[in-house]
């Protein structure tokens, strides 16, 4: 049973309709996926003068991000979210070296990285990541196991 969802019957309040446990993880993937790919081109870095993202600081890690949150985006339209689980986790693993590796910069010589802060897009790209695991780890439901 397919359960649509149109503006007026989401913003009505007596309407009892709910997205179904499929709906809700392609949703969680898609709204994960559309962060990551977000987070890639938002800065990282905000520089006193100037700002760094992924595909300027990083674009081979970037371009790594943006290709697995599309993949793992269409493979959850097909009902598979592995891949919004590893998407994710590396994501985090890969957000944990940048903020170490920003702290180590800053231990090591801090004039130079006097007003170097992490950037908004250290947030959502962390948001996305969470997003694209919490998906894969919500319970499936008896059709999505076929």
């Amino acid at each position: 049973m397919s359960v649509r969802l149109t503006l007026k019957s989401f913003f009505d309040p007596l309407k009892k309709e709910t997205l179904s446990a499929v709906e809700t993880r392609k949703l969680i993937v898609t709204v994960g996926a559309a962060l990551v790919v977000l987070g890639v081109f938002s800065p990282i870095l905000t520089f006193p003068e100037s700002t760094a993202s992924y595909l300027g600081r990083h674009p081979a890690e970037g371009y790594f991000l943006l290709g697995a949150s599309v993949v793992a985006w269409i493979l959850a339209l097909a009902n598979k979210y592995f891949l919004s689980w590893v998407t994710g986790m590396i994501a985090l693993i890969d957000l944990a070296f940048a903020a170490f590796g920003l702290w180590h910069e800053k231990a090591v010589d801090p004039a130079y990285m006097k007003g170097v802060s992490p950037g908004f897009g250290f947030v959502v790209l962390t948001l996305g990541a969470l997003a694209l695991i919490i998906s894969a780890r919500l319970k499936s439901s008896q059709s999505e196991n076929r």
